[in-house]
């Protein structure tokens, strides 16, 4: 696993705001997703990262003093981490991902799939406010 580095990406004439996120092995260049504060569309573009690398962990991180986001990790993901960020999630793919992580990590697949209720429910609770 390696450091990620996330920055703002300002709108151009073809393409909306976005953000990417960069460490040594490469990087990905997401849309920002309006719904989501800074800090959470910067942590969103991380976990794509980190998806894309199958690196495992809880993602901390914090705002430099240029205005962009460093991220490092711990060794593991904890449930109510996962469960506080879930609605960063968006697609069953994410979702998926999780359970991946989390099998991963060597959960009992009961806990997984009540973490998968609860994060489905959190997301539903969501979107009924909006």
């Amino acid at each position: 696993m390696q450091a990620i580095r996330t920055k703002y990406l300002g709108p151009t004439n073809h393409k909306g705001s976005r953000i990417k996120a960069i460490a040594e092995a490469g990087s990905v260049t997401v849309s920002k997703d309006h719904s989501l504060n800074d800090r959470e569309a910067h942590a969103a573009a991380a976990l794509q990262l980190m998806e894309k690398f199958e690196w495992f962990g809880e993602l901390i991180g914090g705002v430099t003093h240029r205005g962009e986001y460093a991220w490092v990790f711990t060794n593991g993901p904890t449930a109510s981490r996962l469960v506080k960020d879930a609605h960063a999630f968006k697609a069953k793919q994410d979702m998926r991902w999780i359970k991946r992580v989390m099998e991963h990590e060597g959960w009992p697949l009961s806990c997984v799939h009540l973490l998968m209720q609860r994060v489905h429910q959190n997301k539903q609770e969501m979107s009924n406010e909006s």
